[in-house]
């Protein structure tokens, strides 16, 4: 018997990755997990804290075979040691329950985030490099400490298949982040004399990619994200906003007040994103895992653009 247990399960990739495994039947039964509830009816539902300790019973209790772990704060809050508790502590509590019960393959949704965003990252930039998320984005600094603390799981679990997924920036007419966000404000702020790199993975990419990872007998880290690349000036452009540069100590001066006045979605920690660039190699995606996204990254935004943004103008 297969039982797959999906954290996070009601955010946009939970939700998605649900519909894919619907009609699939690819296991006997799939356990979702979250605080806020789900109403799909392809899963049993359990409302839990990824922090709670009890879940270890429960997937002793479930008899869970495979994980997916989607349960962390993907948009920037005002409180960072809540993020960091619930990325990094509830991902230490997932790891001992799948080492309580033995699961066989983990899945666990990383970023490239991972790696940071500096002046000197390499373009593109492979699985191999040093992960240096910056310290002063509470996301990127606890995707670094997840991804060590599931290194440690892997190497001591060599019986447990384990995949980390180094996902780019999701975007699709259902994804709602502190990207898209952005995006949708009238004014792009930019930092004087930066035009970094971006890159983007389709949420219906992402839904099949996780899809695989649980399918596939594979494992290792993958980078994850559309082919190509875009400034962010010709983004700008095409999503027909302006692009305001301006230096750098302003630009996070502004950004972090209106996140204290919840005006934004993100601060002056993000400020990475408009200032260097962060572009994933995607090769050995292509070449181990054995998947070609379907839509570049260009595509994708312009699919963002067309569905969320024309609409709304």
């Amino acid at each position: 018997m297969s039982v797959a247990a999906i954290t996070g399960v009601s955010g946009y990739l939970g939700h998605g990755l649900v519909q894919r495994l619907g009609p699939e039947q690819l296991f006997d039964r799939i356990l979702g997990i979250d605080i806020r509830p789900a109403s799909d009816n392809h899963i049993a539902f359990m409302k839990m804290d990824i922090r709670d300790p009890g879940l270890t019973d429960l997937f002793q209790k479930e008899s869970v075979t495979h994980v997916v772990h989607l349960a962390f704060v993907v948009n920037p809050t005002h409180d960072s040691e809540f993020e960091e508790d619930v990325d990094v502590n509830g991902t230490r509590n997932l790891l001992k329950a799948c080492h309580e019960a033995r699961v066989k393959k983990l899945v666990i949704a990383s970023s490239i985030g991972a790696y940071g965003w500096h002046a000197d990252n390499p373009i593109p930039i492979p699985e191999t490099f040093a992960l240096r998320g910056n310290s002063e984005f509470p996301y990127s600094r606890n995707k670094t400490t997840v991804e060590h603390l599931v290194a440690e799981f892997a190497e001591s679990h060599p019986r447990c298949d384990v995949v980390v997924l180094r996902i780019c920036n999701v975007l699709g007419p259902h994804v709602h982040n502190a990207i898209s966000a952005g995006l949708e404000a009238l004014v792009i702020m930019g930092v004087r004399g930066c035009d970094p790199f971006l890159a983007f993975t389709h949420e219906e990419d992402m839904n099949e990619i996780l899809f695989e990872a649980l399918r596939k007998p594979v494992r290792g880290v993958f980078n994850v994200a559309g082919d190509g690349m875009l400034r962010l000036s010709t983004m700008a452009r095409l999503a027909g906003r302006r692009l305001v540069r301006l230096p750098e100590r302003m630009v996070r001066g502004i950004l972090n007040f209106l996140f204290w006045c919840r005006l934004l979605p993100f601060g002056g920690g993000q400020l990475g994103f408009v200032q260097h660039s962060c572009i994933p190699d995607t090769s050995k995606l292509r070449s181990e895992f054995g998947y070609h996204t379907r839509y570049t990254s260009e595509e994708t935004f312009l699919g963002f653009v067309r569905e969320r943004l024309k609409r709304k103008s």
